[in-house]
């Protein structure tokens, strides 16, 4: 006897007739076998990611134009504050009869910049403190993101690959009944 693969039938060596060889086809035969290999088997969809959750996974903050938006607000505040207290002082050297050049004057206009470009300062960092925190908050939420795709494409593979276990072990176990009813035929013609 012969094997050709694990899964079909070894044939018997010696003629017999056709009515008398369950191996030649018809009811009860080894005809009806189902082959493993001929099983539909299924896949699982995989969701991947998109160029959103990379971006989100970087965690790159705030886009480049509210970025910029922010900073321009945070400078522009200073300034306008500096500006503010400039034509204050202007005022009040006027009517106190003093030069816009005198030493106080300058002494006060020196004041006025340190104290603008460190409300600058302070509203710069402050925008980079926010941005640098939604970068953070946003790699955590992608990360979570990416977790739940992760375990959603895991769990969709393990049902397509139980389905398709299930399926083949039918199948085998469809062979096995058929196999063992032929074994049944031939003892019986014998």
């Amino acid at each position: 006897m012969a094997t050709a693969n694990p899964f079909s039938i070894t044939t018997p060596t010696q003629q017999q007739t056709p009515s008398a060889n369950p191996w030649a086809g018809g009811p009860g035969s080894q005809s009806s076998l189902i082959d493993p290999n001929a099983i539909p088997q299924i896949s699982a969809p995989q969701m991947g990611e998109s160029p959103e959750l990379t971006a989100m996974l970087a965690g790159k903050g705030f886009s480049p134009g509210i970025l910029a938006m922010m900073k321009a607000t945070a400078v522009q505040g200073a300034a306008g504050a500096g500006m503010q207290e400039m034509g204050q002082m202007k005022r009040q050297l006027g009517q106190n009869g003093l030069a816009f050049n005198s030493p106080a004057a300058a002494a006060y206009e020196g004041d006025v910049a340190r104290r603008t470009g460190q409300a600058e300062t302070a509203g710069l960092n402050d925008v980079a403190t926010k941005d640098a925190q939604l970068s953070e908050d946003q790699k955590k939420y992608g990360l979570g993101l990416q977790t739940d795709i992760g375990q959603s494409n895991f769990n969709r593979a393990q049902q397509a690959a139980m389905y398709n276990a299930s399926n083949i072990f039918g199948g085998l176990q469809n062979n096995q009944g058929v196999r063992l009813t032929t074994q049944q035929s031939v003892a019986n013609q014998q």
